[in-house]
């Protein structure tokens, strides 16, 4: 069944504006099997009249299941093996706005395959206008209970090379490292640097996987919840934002994940402003566990102000910069997590 799905996945019509594998650098090349095919519900979308980044990262989560799915690595057989399949980091850019009842595709590749190191591009679509709208480049561990990561098997690394391709140039880093997982910290040692807090909450049951984890769209959707705290405390007041017709967006994320997360785990996000530019706001999340105080996951956003109308980015003002600078931080480079 799996090599059926495989090519009915490698059968997927092109878009329909007539865009191929061509569009991915100039050159013809593999782009990838179907992975996913849906829409943007109105629920999905935000206070800025799109797409919440947290559903991307559910419709790539979704993609990644449907992946492995056609290679053999269905939920009950990882299961009955006592496995799962983890995201470490996850790299996104994202291109294009998506509204309420837009069309959704997704093409999946592996770009890298070793039995250390598995890591997928998702090219996520309008799927009536067939443009980019994100590009997800995600690092996958196979674990056992508990988090513990073992090796790919010889079996599955030929299987993903028959599905390798290139990184597209839509996909490529540009402001955020793309596979650099910084060692991570403990809650007690962030409170001796310049951090703020964004977010505390639980996690609940209807935030985990099958396995009982807490998903990746979750952890990028506390993230998403805390988002309004950072803008309010570098210098924002989210009520004049609301009266001057200004919404937020993110260009560029990286998300990183240290240890799984289970139902009940209290969670507190401390955060910092990295840099800042004529238009883009470069900060840092870290994700504790407040029981433990182990850092369990973080990441780094690029983001900017846009108008509500015009659906452009805005500009930051000389006022708003000099607000903004004092709240910049230079934090300790730490060793990247193996």
């Amino acid at each position: 069944m799996a090599h059926l799905l495989l090519d009915l996945a490698r059968r997927a019509p092109p878009p329909s504006n007539g865009a191929t594998d061509a569009s991915f650098d100039g050159v013809a090349t593999f782009d990838g099997i179907a992975t996913y095919q849906g829409m943007v519900c109105a629920w999905e979308c935000d206070e800025n009249a799109h797409m919440n980044v947290q559903f991307y990262v559910a419709k790539i989560d979704e993609a990644a299941r449907v992946f492995f799915l056609m290679h053999g690595l269905s939920h009950p057989i990882l299961e009955e093996q006592g496995l799962s399949i983890s995201p470490r980091t996850t790299h996104c850019r994202y291109h294009k706005e998506l509204h309420a009842g837009a069309l959704v595709s997704v093409k999946t590749h592996a770009t890298h395959v070793s039995p250390d190191k598995l890591v997928l591009c998702h090219v996520l679509r309008d799927g009536a206008s067939g443009d980019i709208a994100a590009t997800l480049v995600v690092r996958y561990d196979l674990q056992k209970s508990r988090g513990q990561t073992i090796p790919w098997s010889e079996a599955h690394c030929a299987a993903f090379e028959r599905v390798k391709g290139v990184l597209p140039h839509a996909a490529l880093a540009r402001s955020i490292a793309q596979d650099e997982a910084p060692a991570p910290l403990t809650l007690a040692a962030s409170l001796e640097l310049p951090l703020f807090d964004i977010f505390r909450g639980i996690v609940q049951t209807s935030h985990c996987c099958a396995q009982g984890f807490m998903r990746s769209q979750f952890l990028m959707g506390r993230i998403s919840d805390g988002a309004g705290h950072l803008w309010q405390t570098v210098g924002f007041d989210r009520y004049r934002l609301v009266a001057d017709n200004l919404g937020t967006v993110v260009l560029e994320t990286r998300v990183d994940f240290y240890q799984p997360v289970s139902a009940g785990q209290g969670l507190i996000i401390r955060s910092a402003l990295l840099a800042v530019t004529g238009r883009t706001l470069h900060y840092r999340h870290f994700i504790f566990d407040m029981e433990t105080g182990e850092q369990v996951g973080g990441g780094e956003v690029v983001a900017l102000l846009l108008d509500m109308e015009t659906r452009k980015s805005v500009p930051l003002t000389p006022e708003d910069i000099e607000r903004l600078t004092p709240h910049i931080v230079s934090l300790p480079t730490h060793t990247e997590v193996s």
